[in-house]
């Protein structure tokens, strides 16, 4: 059996996509937002997409596609329920197919504080004080 391997080069240089190298932090109950900026120095970016982003935020993309220099933001209000380490790859695709990903931590912390507002009145927990939970009725 004979068989015939063809293997086809992309043509030009991949994107390049910053996202910064340090864990974000996104406070409960607070709206956090994050720039991403990507570019191609020998085309242009035509996709930037966020994989694992958290059902709390959203890629805003803000720089009309496709374009040598992309912005996109990522913004949103985690709730207490999104306590914890949110892992996301960033992806920039340019007009030759070409990608580049770059990883972005997100770490959503109550800094020991948050209030939760259920029907008519507030949920409020102080971890670093207690572990007790009051409640303030409105």
């Amino acid at each position: 059996m004979e068989a015939m391997i063809r293997i086809i080069k992309k043509a030009g240089e991949p994107p390049v996509c910053a996202a910064p190298d340090q864990t974000q932090s996104a406070p409960i109950g607070m709206l956090f937002n994050i720039d991403i900026v990507a570019s191609d120095p020998d085309g242009r970016v035509t996709a930037i997409e966020a994989i694992n982003l958290p059902f709390w935020a959203t890629l805003n993309i803000t720089t009309e596609l496709p374009a040598a220099d992309a912005v996109a933001s990522i913004s949103g209000i985690p709730g207490p329920e999104d306590a914890g380490l949110h892992v996301l790859s960033i992806v920039a695709t340019d007009n030759d197919g070409n990608q580049a990903v770059s990883p972005l931590k997100i770490k959503v912390d109550d800094g020991g504080f948050y209030a939760v507002h259920q029907h008519d009145y507030y949920k409020m927990s102080d971890k670093a004080i207690s572990d007790k939970t009051m409640e303030i009725r409105a």
